[in-house]
């Protein structure tokens, strides 16, 4: 997946503008702290991917119900995506291209995002370094997660100017560094039964009943059996501090067979990063096309990243009916 860097435009304010007007609008029943433009695009002059990042700052007892007006117009929640206090959500197809977040009034990520932004609005010498870096590496690198580390010690930097606490910038760092996505090695499939069985029956308990989540994962299987299917399947395998939480496999012509995120595992972010894995590895690979039958659980992650639904069905596993839908993505030619 390339990663795209640009010089400061001067459209993007007004892109801001118009996006935060359209917020204040949605969520005029909402009691707002602050819309705030955030990420490198809000630092005249800095090099940036061309995203408007937004934080739409409340009250803790207000998040429900901001939430709830970003959707009816159309944004589809993520989660808090591995960030402790922020919400992501998806803008609708044809919006200018946001990062947009819910955030909490004080909480680190927000600090974390306005300390960077106002130090690089001040800082000429450090937003230049800033800036060189992230293009250095836009030029090298074509995985989000190597690019975000690389960044990590120019971060810290600035982090340490805003006033962030050594405490609080190793959490912040951690969140980046703890999580590793590694290929498969012979032993992890009883690893990968444990994160496949808790993925359906926690993460999944909304979308599929008990006679469903039943049928797909059971609580008796063939550890012989399974290991083979692992073994064909050669899945990329991620750790959270030494810890298999999430696998996910790309077979040569596309096809993602399993990805399964641990239930103690959900709303931190670690799905994204293993999509973004596993999209990079593809573009690497030259495939081109990449498509799944996504679980009604799974859908707005995919969805999130380009996939589209080309059919839904009714599958039978074990007997038992239960949805999911065909989805692909085309990589857009360079």
């Amino acid at each position: 997946m390339t990663i795209t860097v640009m010089p400061y435009d001067e459209r993007w304010p007004t892109q801001f503008a118009e996006l935060e007007r359209r917020y204040r609008i949605a969520l005029a029943d909402v009691a707002l702290c602050a819309i705030e433009h955030v990420g490198s695009t809000a630092v005249p002059g800095l090099a940036a991917k061309p995203i408007i990042d937004i934080d739409i700052v409340v009250a803790r007892e207000s998040v429900a119900a901001a939430a709830q007006a970003l959707e009816r117009i159309g944004y589809v929640a993520l989660g808090e995506l591995g960030i402790p206090d922020r919400w992501a959500f998806k803008a609708p197809a044809g919006s200018t291209a946001t990062n947009t977040y819910i955030t909490v009034e004080g909480c680190l990520s927000l600090r974390n995002h306005l300390g960077v932004r106002d130090v690089l609005r001040r800082d000429a010498v450090l937003r230049a370094h800033y800036a060189e870096v992230k293009l250095q590496l836009a030029s090298r690198v074509d995985d989000i997660e190597t690019y975000i580390a690389g960044k990590s010690a120019v971060l810290q930097t600035i982090l340490e100017r805003a006033g962030i606490n050594a405490d609080e910038r190793r959490r912040i760092d951690s969140i980046n560094r703890d999580v590793r996505i590694r290929e498969y090695r012979d032993g992890d499939a009883p690893a990968l039964w444990r994160v496949f069985h808790s993925s359906v029956h926690e993460l999944a308990r909304s979308e599929y009943d008990d006679v469903q989540r039943n049928a797909w994962a059971p609580e008796t299987f063939d550890a012989a059996e399974w290991a083979e299917l692992i073994a064909r399947l050669r899945p990329f395998v991620v750790e959270d501090d030494s810890e298999i939480v999430a696998y996910a496999d790309l077979q040569p012509d596309g096809y993602i067979d399993h990805f399964f995120v641990a239930g103690n595992a959900g709303r931190r972010g670690i799905g994204t990063r293993l999509l973004t894995h596993l999209l990079a590895a593809a573009r690497a690979r030259g495939i081109h096309t990449q498509y799944a039958h996504v679980s009604l659980t799974a859908q707005a992650l995919f969805s999130h990243f380009g996939f589209i639904i080309e059919t839904n069905r009714t599958v039978r596993t074990r007997g038992v009916a239960m949805r999911n839908a065909l989805m692909r993505r085309v990589e857009a030619a360079n």
